[in-house]
């Protein structure tokens, strides 16, 4: 009879696998928060844009008057109120310019 056939893996195999996962993880994840940020900021300030186009809409045809939440709904210039990706919190309007509650979420000049 020969001998009897290795079964499994030994610990450390396992333990190089998991260490080669844990350097791929270090040097993936910063990459993927980041991509994650910057999608979630862009997003924002498609919000931005698409609330300052309807307030200057609805401001030509009301001469020059908005309140900012008859922009939306049935009547409104948009259907959905859009809310910030990151904080979860509704837009508001200042003047005719949109403002997100995050510091960095602004409209480019």
């Amino acid at each position: 009879m020969q001998g009897v056939a290795k079964q499994g893996y030994t610990l450390v195999e396992i333990m190089i696998v998991v260490a080669i996962f844990a350097i791929l993880a270090t040097i993936a994840l910063p990459g993927y928060i980041h991509s994650r940020d910057e999608s979630w900021k862009n997003a924002c300030v498609s919000n931005l844009r698409q609330i300052q186009g309807a307030t200057e809409q609805a401001m030509l045809v009301r001469n020059g008057t908005i309140e900012y939440d008859s922009l939306f709904g049935a009547n409104g210039y948009i259907k959905t109120k859009p809310i910030c990706p990151i904080s979860k919190v509704d837009y508001t309007l200042e003047g005719s310019v949109p403002k997100c509650p995050i510091q960095g979420h602004v409209l480019p000049e």
